[in-house]
């Protein structure tokens, strides 16, 4: 009986990722905005989910690096040809899918933001529905679903019945990921705008890290006589302004040392 589950349990993960992925791809412009009068995009905070903003640097530079690898042309995009017909790992029918939900506009070709933001996304979606699983069985039922307490019960069977592409009263990867990638997407700006500005959020730690090395009194804060005096000794060319190049080269400085409050 044990095995006739795990066959029946595989044919349907097989069957629903082939009905999902062959279906059109649906359009930005296409996803629903709402469920049960609540944004998708507050439904998605409440599951917990980040997006671009839940991954750091280090996540966002590997994802670019497969790209890279699966880009054997290196013209900056992937075609059908490179991703579907030429991949070598799931099926051509998962390939699709996931090449069809990458492709942001639509256009039949895949950027590297689209690419990397599809990865965010789905990456995201499937750590947080599979902690849902209790049973591992590979699928969520809706009891389950409701039982996270992640949305309050009502919403809770809305969100679930929308996710429910094939109405069966469970989910499985590629039947959700369709849906929630749709979600992820809906009224949001452009692929690459998003993961630009991900990458410049990245940035500003390290800049307020740079800068608290001239904090010379140690009191916790930036003053001006220490400002000005930061950006004299990193002003090389004297023209009163600080250029890429200056900054990156001071930042690569050995710090001033530091007086004790009072010394």
């Amino acid at each position: 009986m044990k095995t006739i589950s795990c066959l029946l349990a595989a044919a349907t993960v097989f069957w629903a990722c082939n009905m999902v992925t062959a279906q059109r791809p649906v359009r930005n412009q296409d996803a629903p905005t709402m469920v049960a009068n609540i944004e998708v995009g507050v439904i998605l905070q409440r599951l917990g989910a980040k997006m671009e903003q839940g991954v750091n640097q280090r996540q966002l530079q590997g994802y670019a690096r497969h790209f890279q690898t699966v880009d054997r042309d290196n013209d900056g995009q992937h075609s059908k040809t490179e991703y579907i017909d030429n991949g070598n790992y799931l099926t051509p029918q998962s390939r699709r899918g996931i090449f069809n939900a990458a492709d942001n506009d639509g256009n039949g070709f895949v950027t590297e933001p689209e690419y990397v933001l599809n990865r965010v996304i789905t990456d995201e979606a499937k750590e947080i529905m599979q902690q849902m699983d209790k049973n591992r069985n590979g699928s969520i039922q809706q009891t389950e679903f409701v039982a996270s307490g992640k949305l309050d019960p009502e919403l809770a069977e809305s969100v679930f019945n929308a996710l429910d592409v094939d109405r069966n009263g469970s989910l499985v990867v590629p039947e959700y990921l369709r849906i929630w990638g749709q979600w992820a997407r809906a009224g949001r700006a452009s692929p690459a705008e998003r993961i630009s500005a991900r990458k410049g959020n990245e940035m500003k730690p390290g800049l307020a890290k740079t800068l608290l090395r001239y904090d010379t009194n140690q009191d916790g804060q930036l003053e001006p006589d220490e400002l000005l005096e930061w950006i004299r000794k990193a002003d090389r060319n004297g023209d009163g302004a600080l250029n890429r190049q200056e900054l990156e080269a001071f930042e690569a400085t050995k710090p001033p040392s530091k007086k004790r409050p009072g010394g």
